[in-house]
């Protein structure tokens, strides 16, 4: 529970088998199981951004706003056509209007220092909910294009 991520988006595309699978069909009164290899999918990208809360320099509106329009709808028991990358624009449409409805954002100091000159120093700052948004923009730009992409975000 301690290494456990707080947060992980992953892209999901129809897995490309490159041979068919070899499986037993056990046929009983108790277990029915019908293989779907069209069901099958694999992890083209994940985006694990550590183990803290991402939403926790949000007010706690925007973090519920993200939590709902993110986790909620993207979780991976959803099926894939539920959380296909036209879904996430949509989301990330409302997660923008949200954004711009709250009026107060935040710049917080990054962790990130960059040396101007010999004896001065300073840190880049950052707007945490737009730099989200951003970085989500851009997975929907180079993923929207991929035939059955679908989101899964925890």
């Amino acid at each position: 529970m301690e290494n456990e991520r707080l947060f992980r988006l992953s892209i999901w595309c129809p897995a490309k088998l490159a041979r068919p699978l070899d499986y037993t069909n056990v046929e009983s009164q108790h277990l029915n199981f019908l293989f779907e290899p069209e069901r099958l999918f694999e992890q083209i990208y994940v985006w694990e951004p550590g183990q803290d809360d991402v939403f926790i320099c949000l007010d706690a509106t925007l973090a519920h706003k993200f939590r709902q329009e993110l986790i909620e709808k993207f979780a991976p028991h959803i099926a894939p056509e539920t959380r296909n990358m036209a879904h996430f624009a949509n989301a990330l449409e409302s997660l923008k209007l949200a954004i711009h409805q709250n009026g107060h954002l935040d710049w917080v100091d990054s962790e990130q220092i960059i040396e101007i000159n010999i004896n001065e120093c300073t840190n880049l700052r950052v707007n945490t909910a737009l730099s989200m948004l951003h970085h989500f923009h851009w997975v929907l730009r180079t993923f929207e294009h991929v035939p059955g992409a679908s989101v899964v975000i925890r």
